[in-house]
């Protein structure tokens, strides 16, 4: 119910128009302070307190005389590893790393919505859906990586390649799940066509379905014999994690809602070319967007690592949907907006229903 009450209450919020005033940063701050109550009561909570806990003085680690999980497949980055030495140098208490590591998380988003929206608070109800309880207030690490990927993007969209590659970097340095990132600096710039990503993500279709058979779990598993140790034993990780678990139901809501939103943003392009609205800045999220179609289709059997990564790319569709949004004019803006509403109740529905 309390989820809901902020859904509601949110919903109403994106209707309204006034995006600097009052009401608007007293919605801001509310959604700040509850993140902080959640972020000590998420389940990944006792294991980020077990490791503070349990985490060498900084020397040692610097010295690479760690060994706290050091020979743990699913251990803790270098990055996330010193942040918590110095810290409890200066101060023993996990809880006030893990809540100021929250306030920065959420402050960094913030800013980052505030310079990309066109309406702040269409964004923020997708933003509280998708991202906000799902990793923010939890899976710290990962949010780390995720808001330093946000603000380097600066650097992917002035095609700036060593500072976008030292800032993925530092990402990886939080959470492994980064070392697809540098990739995207070579392909996200490129105008594909209609055509073009329709066969791709037909094809993927294809391999998604099993109607054309493959299995890329092997060759990812050769892969991580040949790259850093920490980055293959992560995808080792994930590889022996994702088939010992076992891919969920391929005929599920993941599939239409991914396929629905392809189809969308397609058209939405189309519609936005042919008023001359369509900018570069629009042409990168939307092929961040189809980045994790296509990983998603592609590589679905590594569904822990395909869930994980989802959380870098999940916002840019949002980006463009409310651009869209707020290039109608009249009903057809209401109706639009309402199509998104629905669409993020329909899905906070369903991760409620799966536990969130």
């Amino acid at each position: 119910m309390f989820l809901i009450g902020i859904y509601i209450i949110l919903v109403i919020a994106s209707y309204y128009n006034k995006v600097n005033d009052l009401y608007v940063r007293t919605g801001i701050l509310l959604l700040g302070i509850i993140s902080i109550f959640l972020s000590v009561s998420t389940s990944d909570y006792p294991t980020y307190e077990k490791f503070f806990n349990d985490i060498e003085p900084l020397d040692q680690i610097i010295a690479g005389k760690d060994q706290v999980f050091l020979y743990d497949f699913n251990n803790f980055e270098l990055g996330y590893k010193l942040l918590n030495s110095f810290f409890k140098t200066l101060l023993p208490y996990v809880e006030v790393l893990y809540i100021l590591s929250n306030i920065g998380i959420y402050i960094a988003v913030y800013f980052f919505l505030r310079n990309k929206a066109e309406n702040l608070y269409k964004l923020i109800l997708p933003h509280f859906t998708f991202f906000f309880i799902a990793i923010q207030a939890g899976i710290i690490r990962q949010a780390i990586a995720i808001v330093i990927f946000y603000h380097g993007l600066k650097f992917l969209i002035k095609r700036k390649l060593i500072l976008y590659l030292l800032i993925t970097a530092i990402c990886f340095l939080f959470h492994a799940s980064a070392i697809l990132l540098p990739l995207l600096y070579f392909f996200v710039h490129r105008k594909f066509s209609d055509k073009v990503l329709s066969i791709v993500i037909v094809i993927g279709l294809l391999i998604y379905l099993k109607i054309i058979p493959y299995d890329f779990l092997d060759l990812l598993a050769g892969i991580g014999d040949f790259i850093l140790p920490s980055a293959g034993n992560k995808l080792i990780f994930y590889i022996a994690e994702s088939q010992q678990l076992g891919a969920p139901n391929r005929l599920n809501l993941a599939i239409v809602e991914n396929i629905f939103i392809f189809i969308i943003l397609l058209l939405i392009r189309r519609d936005m070319q042919a008023r001359g609205l369509w900018t570069d800045f629009l042409n990168l999220c939307l092929n961040l967007s189809v980045v994790y179609i296509f990983l998603f289709l592609y590589f679905f059997d590594l569904y822990t690592f395909v869930y994980r990564i989802n959380y870098y790319f999940i916002f840019f569709k949002f980006i463009i949907i409310v651009s869209y949004i707020e290039r109608q004019e009249g009903w057809k803006k209401f109706y639009v907006h309402t199509a998104l509403v629905i669409y993020c109740g329909i899905m906070l529905a369903s991760k409620i229903l799966q536990g969130y």
